[in-house]
């Protein structure tokens, strides 16, 4: 309760909710003998949804991490509370952390492409409000890893050691082939992020194999080492 002004026998107060509901207002009047009169009345207040500001374009690569940047809020419901839905644009759908009225979260993508994000906040009582914003995110190259030159007999078949690669486009397909150097190119099998492939030489010399891996976007990796027949 508060004490109300009175001027020309009229009582003059103003209050701010700071939540929907009905609420009952008890007006009491005094006089300089105690004597007192009340009334009240029914102020019933609507909900009010929060705002939230407009979210910027963001450009990344696959697999960094995407991060809101400027999703605050405001609500003149200042006793709400709120919660945050944010919708990555890739099938990843998940709740955002709320803290001084601002939204916070964050996201790697697997692969490249637009990707349109939707942030949802909600207050306690149903009312939202929705943002989106683009974000880019641009294909990264697999890299294959340094492969040790080799010595064999002839006849004898020489298999890839150590041809693994990494991605940091983790949703990505990958084909890799290898030249042998004896004018052989053949497809290589791929399993859990080894290059598998194994050739026999039919003469003596030394060739240069080349290794390359490439992504479904394009992007390739190439090592070479030789083989000494």
């Amino acid at each position: 309760s508060e004490t109300a002004s009175v001027s020309s026998k009229t009582v003059s107060a103003q209050h701010i909710y700071g939540d929907n509901g009905a609420f009952i207002v008890t007006v009491t009047v005094a006089d300089d003998d105690g004597a007192t009169s009340a009334k009240s009345f029914t102020a019933t207040i609507g909900n009010a949804a929060p705002s939230l500001a407009a979210l910027a374009a963001q450009n990344a690569t696959e697999g960094s991490s995407v991060s809101l940047q400027g999703a605050n809020f405001t609500d003149p419901g200042f006793l709400d509370t709120h919660s945050a839905i944010i919708d990555w644009g890739d099938g990843t759908r998940e709740a955002g952390t709320v803290s001084s009225k601002t939204v916070v979260g964050q996201h790697a993508y697997g692969d490249n492409g637009a990707y349109a994000v939707t942030v949802t906040i909600t207050d306690d009582d149903g009312g939202a409000v929705s943002r989106q914003f683009t974000a880019t995110i641009n294909n990264v190259p697999p890299h294959l890893a340094g492969l040790a030159d080799r010595t064999v007999e002839e006849g004898a078949a020489v298999s890839l050691q150590g041809a693994a690669f990494t991605d940091p486009g983790f949703a990505d397909t990958h084909v890799a082939t290898v030249d042998w150097g004896d004018g052989t190119t053949a497809t290589a099998a791929i399993s859990s992020m080894v290059v598998q492939a194994q050739h026999a030489y039919g003469d003596d010399g030394e060739y240069t194999v080349t290794v390359t891996v490439t992504d479904d976007d394009g992007g390739a990796s190439t090592r070479t080492f030789k083989t000494t027949v």
